[in-house]
């Protein structure tokens, strides 16, 4: 399949931000933290995370493209310990808080699949604790976030602001 580039300026992503903060506000969701899957999710996270007021910030590091080449794993990778992170998961259910987890797309939607099992063990859907965030979601992904802004076409490829360098 030939992938048309659809190129995203720095106004569209915060107004998608701005879509799914609403929704987030609109449901009640209380955010205890998020998660930023490096590299795409980080800008969102960090502009969702400051339209939600909200301080506490991790990263984890996932890979499944090289450019426009699919690789065919996902790689992870704890930027903050898994048993940090599954403690902070614990004091968010304690609290009755939700852990934001934030990808710029759900693609094939591994990525995020991928992440969210390593959070919640095998299964990969998100559970009352973790809940799984795009700006866009393609209709193939295997994974449907809780939160997306935007579907967008299996042909497009997103090109975000902070690739276009």
């Amino acid at each position: 399949m030939r992938l048309l580039k659809r190129y995203i300026d720095w106004d569209e992503v915060n107004r998608l931000c701005s879509l799914i903060a609403d929704k987030i506000r609109d449901d009640g969701v209380n955010i205890g933290c998020i998660l930023a899957v490096a590299r795409g999710g980080i800008v969102p996270a960090m502009i969702i995370a400051k339209m939600l007021s909200v301080d506490d910030i991790d990263l984890i590091r996932a890979r499944h493209y090289q450019g426009m080449r699919m690789d065919e794993d996902v790689s992870i990778a704890f930027i903050t310990p898994l048993q940090d992170m599954q403690d902070k998961i614990d004091r968010c259910r304690r609290e009755g808080r939700i852990m934001l987890v934030v990808d710029d797309i759900a693609d094939t939607g591994l990525t995020i699949k991928t992440v969210t099992e390593a959070l919640n063990g095998k299964g990969g859907k998100s559970n009352d604790t973790i809940i799984a965030v795009t700006l866009y979601m393609k209709p193939r992904s295997v994974f449907k976030p809780d939160y997306y802004a935007e579907l967008c076409r299996d042909d497009e490829w997103i090109v975000f602001p902070w690739e276009q360098t």
